[in-house]
């Protein structure tokens, strides 16, 4: 919804990339602590989303629109942090919902009752409860 709004925009999506390095890079080449269901626990999808959304921005001369749920304070960080130095007028929102709100949407978009994202849902739910900008 907010990318008409934005003229000169376009959406990034970090999922991608996240996707990406899950077919790349096997399981047994990572290192234990990523060695989860989770693409942001590989290091490198952080330092690969900034750098690739750096790239992009450069290329095409964009604004760039990235959703993601970052409950993982090091990798908010990290991605905040990388995406103001490639804008300094970097605009962050954290949306805020209810875990009955997020499950409902979630099952709108196709996603199956008790599977990943629905397991997720508490632990992002708990994190965007603290303030965790840090500059």
């Amino acid at each position: 919804m907010l990318q008409p709004l934005v003229a000169n925009s376009m959406i990034f999506d970090s999922e991608e990339i996240g996707l990406m390095l899950r077919k790349v890079i096997p399981e047994e080449v990572r290192h234990s602590h990523e060695q989860t269901d989770d693409f942001q626990d590989i290091e490198l999808w952080k330092i690969f989303t900034v750098t690739v959304a750096g790239e992009v921005k450069k290329k095409y001369q964009k604004h760039l629109i990235v959703p993601m749920t970052l409950y993982q304070e090091e990798n908010f960080n990290y991605n905040y942090n990388g995406f103001k130095v490639l804008d300094k007028q970097l605009y962050h929102f954290c949306l805020i919902a209810s875990e009955d709100t997020i499950h409902n949407r979630l099952i709108k978009r196709g996603d199956g009752a008790g599977g990943w994202s629905f397991q997720r849902t508490v632990k992002c739910v708990e994190a965007f409860k603290k303030d965790i900008i840090q500059e």
